[in-house]
């Protein structure tokens, strides 16, 4: 028989070896007694919801609604490649939001499926809800492949990414369209506007919308926020760096000397070009004089002594009289002119 001093400790280590295990089966189901507040669906993080499976799980490779089933999320139009992979959340109650003009609130992801609300936990996976109505915007991403297109001519302009097979509505099945305007310094999406109801549509800034040959840098900023993205047909995408900066990403300094080099050479080539244009207009006016002078000096040398009958006195017959024209070279050079 054990003491009695032993019997109690012996107690309490049963006691504290059942609460641990049933803390490591509430991990498991998402019933986590240790953590402070856990989500809609009772899980704590670094768990989350998975509904595919409902039950919380920390591993992505587990929840079929989410990464695992989720397609590759890059597309090419017209030769020009999209990756929106930077954009999908894959944790569970990570959604991206929006608000209708009439109020209603969207729930929304990219490149996978969103996270449902408590309330709509029953739902089919989808890629984005009304949150009120629980109506599916389209469908799952293991169904609902997206469909990349341009926003425009110029393909640096951004991309556009069209969900379908969404609840029905009207006549017609719901369908979610995401236009990714090319933002190269918007290393997080930024919602401009929503419209749209069965077909609808929301317009996000974001860096991930630019074509993959203008590079990001460690941040996920395009040309590392000292360029633009730019498009030609020649090229194609690339990054247009600012002055003074270099790479494919933007991400290099150019060399001081090189650039003061180069201004300097710059504006040597300007003067230069403004000095042989300045040259050149006063030699073409000094010519153009000189050979109007000659014309009209040999105009006037040309020209013979003559003689005119003239009336010396009046009532006179002018055949009575002669008036004699001095020889043009008489006349002082000066005065032809």
């Amino acid at each position: 028989v054990l003491p009695s001093r032993a019997r109690v400790l012996m107690m309490r280590g049963v006691v504290v070896a059942v609460w641990c295990g049933g803390l490591a089966v509430a991990r498991g189901i998402g019933q986590d007694w240790s953590c402070g507040v856990p989500d809609a669906h009772g899980c704590c993080r670094p768990y989350f919801y998975c509904g595919s499976n409902a039950r919380c799980t920390q591993d992505n490779a587990e929840c079929a609604d989410l990464l695992a089933a989720a397609p590759p999320c890059s597309g090419t139009v017209s030769g020009v490649k999209y990756d929106l992979s930077r954009l999908r959340l894959v944790r569970g109650g990570a959604n991206y939001e929006a608000q209708r003009s009439n109020a209603s609130r969207l729930a929304y992801n990219v490149c996978a499926n969103a996270e449902a609300s408590a309330a709509c936990r029953n739902a089919t996976p989808a890629v984005g809800f009304e949150t009120a109505t629980c109506a599916r915007l389209a469908g799952s991403v293991s169904s609902a492949s997206p469909v990349f297109a341009a926003l425009g001519p110029d393909p640096s302009r951004g991309v556009r990414v069209t969900y379908g097979d969404g609840d029905p509505c009207g006549a017609s099945r719901r369908s979610l369209r995401l236009d990714i305007q090319c933002d190269p310094s918007a290393t997080e999406p930024v919602v401009d506007f929503v419209r749209g109801d069965c077909d609808l549509t929301i317009a996000i800034r974001s860096a991930a919308g630019c074509p993959t040959g203008c590079v990001a840098d460690a941040t996920g900023a395009v040309c590392s926020g000292r360029g633009d993205c730019a498009w030609t047909p020649d090229d194609g995408a690339r990054c247009d760096c600012d002055r003074d900066y270099t790479g494919r990403a933007c991400d290099k300094v150019a060399s001081s000397s090189s650039s003061r080099d180069f201004q300097l050479a710059a504006w040597i080539w300007q003067g230069a070009a403004a000095l042989l244009v300045s040259v050149t207009g006063a030699l073409a006016v000094a010519g153009r004089c000189r050979a109007l002078r000659r014309a009209r000096a040999a105009e006037l040398d040309s020209a013979y002594l003559r003689y005119r009958a003239v009336a010396t006195t009046p009532g006179q017959e002018a055949d009575d009289g002669l008036e004699l024209h001095r020889p043009l070279n008489d006349v002082p050079h000066h005065l032809l002119l």
